[in-house]
């Protein structure tokens, strides 16, 4: 039987330094582990096959594993915010990444099945509506987690935090980069490459990839770069992964308490205008309740 290592319990907190991280034996075990299976998977590593990879590199220490300090495993791993990211799914495994890549939450996964991932409604409009010059900006609330939007001429609250805004030069670069490196053939890329540089290039760029297919590769593509700008900025603020600004199973949705807006002439007006740069893979995935639809029959 191996050695038993007695865990490191939290005199450093859980954000602390190199030090501690050299005096956590089993720290520095998840981490080789997790680093290793995360070099051969692409993707977020399950919880099961984390705690394989951790006791193949106990046991190349000569330590026995799991020691009887450790209890529960998700919990242990979730003890170190500073160091990875726990994703717990509903009747499903755990997933976890290293902080530094929060994107491999939204890669397709050969262990759990295709990924679904959705970056948070809010955070969503946060990181890819392009602000007006003088209109409103996003600004997040650590206390409550949510997004709020405030005007030029409002005060920012005094916890309200500034999002990274989303700009044209920006969607353009995602873009080019999805183009040159996707996987087609090269008049396609080019068609896509070229697409940027004309007349309304985001509505043109959405339907060449909607006509060719490649609209699965462009949704994950996408949320991977809004996944790695959101843990950039979070790091950048110190301000702890929540585990709800990427859901992988479910659709996009706003927080409760985030509250709804009145409906103006104006918002309809960019309803409409939203509308016409998505894709039609993009709108068959809106879901209109029956009242409504029934609601319109009715009127023709």
């Amino acid at each position: 039987m191996g050695t038993s290592v007695p865990i490191f319990h939290h005199e450093f907190g859980p954000h602390f330094g190199n030090r501690a991280l050299m005096n956590n034996v089993w720290l520095e075990i998840v981490h080789e582990a997790l680093h290793d299976v995360v070099r051969q998977s692409g993707t977020a590593v399950p919880g099961a096959k984390l705690r394989s990879a951790v006791a193949k590199v106990a046991a190349a220490r000569s330590l026995e594993f799991p020691p009887p300090e450790m209890g529960k495993f998700s919990s242990f791993i979730e003890s170190f915010p500073a160091d990875f990211i726990v994703h717990r799914q509903p009747g499903r495994d755990i997933l976890v990444v290293p902080t530094s890549q929060a994107d491999l939450l939204t890669v397709e996964n050969p262990y759990t099945g295709s990924s679904k991932a959705r970056v948070r409604e809010d955070l969503f409009e946060a990181l890819t509506r392009i602000p007006d010059a003088n209109g409103p900006r996003p600004y997040y609330r650590p206390e409550t987690d949510v997004v709020v939007w405030v005007n030029s001429n409002e005060q920012v609250p005094s916890s309200a935090i500034a999002l990274p805004e989303a700009t044209y030069d920006q969607e353009l670069t995602v873009r080019r980069q999805f183009a040159h490196d996707l996987e087609a053939d090269s008049a396609v890329k080019q068609a896509l490459e070229e697409s940027l540089d004309q007349p309304a290039p985001l509505r043109t760029f959405s339907h060449l990839v909607s006509i060719h297919g490649f609209g699965r590769q462009w949704h994950q593509f996408r949320l991977g770069a809004l996944s790695r700008k959101l843990r950039e900025w979070s790091v950048s603020k110190a301000i702890s992964w929540h585990r709800n600004w990427v859901d992988l199973a479910e659709p996009r949705v706003i927080p409760a308490h985030a509250g709804a807006q009145s409906i103006t002439l104006d918002s309809k007006r960019q309803l409409f205008e939203m509308a016409s740069l998505l894709s039609d893979e993009d709108l068959s995935r809106i879901s209109v309740p029956l009242d409504i639809v029934l609601r319109l029959l009715s009127r023709k």
